[in-house]
């Protein structure tokens, strides 16, 4: 329990030191964001290249558009290296926002068929949640922050 606690604040440190980094190379603000949503998925063993093409190939251009649109800061993938058949989760998503109506008025779907036109959303979320179980998603405000 205390390994998977500190694997969760490697995971969150991580991302903001990350979080600090992309807004440059986007031309936005340096500013560490104030909020980060995690999700936490399982993709079962044997299953991680179809997961990982899904997630480069599919949803990264959507959260590209997202960026692009103001309606997220920077979107990061993680796997979990050391993870274990027993461990609920392997690989780890964060979004990055400077407010919670970024996270809750997001066009996902918009940004869907900007990134995909003529594709259907409908098929690759059953794709999506078919490739991996969303263990959980948290979303957390940054209290602090050190430079």
């Amino acid at each position: 329990m205390k390994t998977r606690w500190l694997l969760l604040i490697a995971v969150a440190l991580t991302s903001y030191a990350a979080g600090a980094l992309t807004p440059v190379a986007l031309g936005q603000s340096s500013k560490a964001p104030k909020y980060v949503s995690v999700a936490f998925m399982k993709v079962p063993a044997g299953k991680e290249a179809p997961y990982l093409s899904l997630e480069k190939d599919v949803w990264t251009p959507v959260h590209r558009k997202l960026i692009a649109s103001g309606a997220e800061r920077a979107w990061t993938l993680y796997s979990v290296s050391t993870a274990g058949t027993s461990d609920p989760y392997n690989y780890v998503t964060i979004q990055e926002f400077d407010s919670l109506d970024q996270y809750f008025g997001a066009d996902y779907r918009k940004a869907f068929t900007d990134a995909h036109p003529g594709k259907s959303v409908d098929s690759i979320i059953a794709s999506t949640v078919s490739a991996r179980d969303e263990v959980a998603v948290r979303i957390m405000e940054r209290l602090d922050h050190v430079e």
